[in-house]
């Protein structure tokens, strides 16, 4: 009796086992959606990458998923919000939206790195600063562009961004 007790007792640990890895498996292919939503730049000659956020976090595309970038555009006055975060680093971008594939102007720019305990919100106006609208698919709600910049914190410092690009979902008001 007590041999068949733990015959049933293992054939139970067995199941459970499968089980979880079942869902474990389930899991890591329907969570991670962020193949489409993504930003990178180069900062310090560094290629910046968003990834996706197991934990969850702050930024989340329009279907849910914490991929590091979030987008926001107010229809009434024309403004795109982008934000990119991840590794220490945070990217804020507030740009009238103008005509797609015309590069157009910062309204704001914040630059956050936490690596360097700094932030550059101070644009230096003679170097080639630019967002540039790609496409934009109102119905998808999908958005692509490029941008690149130099800015400056208060006491002088100043940094590159380059070859910036962003294929991402919107939140659209």
């Amino acid at each position: 009796m007590k041999n068949l007790l733990y015959l049933f007792l293992g054939l139970g640990m067995i199941m459970i086992c499968s089980c979880a890895t079942e869902e474990e498996e389930e899991e890591k292919t329907t969570t991670n959606q962020c193949t489409d939503d993504y930003a990178e730049f180069y900062y310090d000659n560094t290629l910046f990458r968003t990834a996706y956020l197991p934990e969850g976090g702050e930024l989340l595309t329009v279907s849910g998923e914490s991929c590091g970038i979030g987008v926001a555009f107010s229809e009434m006055a024309n403004i795109l919000t982008l934000r990119i975060l991840g590794e220490g680093q945070a990217l804020n971008i507030h740009t009238e939206l103008t005509n797609l594939n015309e590069e157009g102007e910062f309204r704001f720019l914040e630059y956050t790195n936490s690596n360097i305990n700094s932030t550059f919100d101070n644009l230096i106006l003679d170097a080639e600063n630019y967002i540039l609208i790609e496409e934009m698919d109102p119905s998808a709600n999908t958005i692509k562009g490029k941008f690149k910049f130099k800015i400056a914190n208060a006491i002088g410092d100043t940094i590159s961004v380059t070859d910036g690009l962003f294929n991402c979902s919107y939140h659209s008001f």
